[in-house]
């Protein structure tokens, strides 16, 4: 897209497009997760087992905030506005 000089905007919006899918699939994957391998650990597994899943699920959150992108400050915040 950005050899055929797509219009930035564009690319952007499909970007974000592509975002929302992941993360609806990361949802239907996490609810999966939580319903079947969590809940039964939970309450058959001995305490290291469920250690272990909720230390999993744990990181698997900590990756996903330090993966968050920087949203810049606006272009113009520290420049005059002509």
């Amino acid at each position: 897209m950005t050899e055929a000089d797509a219009y930035c905007i564009t690319i952007m919006h499909q970007v974000q497009a592509v975002q929302r899918a992941i993360d609806a699939f990361n949802t239907a994957l996490l609810e999966a997760y939580l319903a079947d391998t969590v809940t039964s650990t939970i309450w058959d597994a001995p305490e290291k087992e469920r250690k272990q899943v909720i230390g999993e699920l744990l990181a698997v959150f900590q990756r996903n905030e330090e993966s968050k992108p920087v949203v810049p400050k606006a272009a113009t915040s520290d420049r005059e506005i002509k």
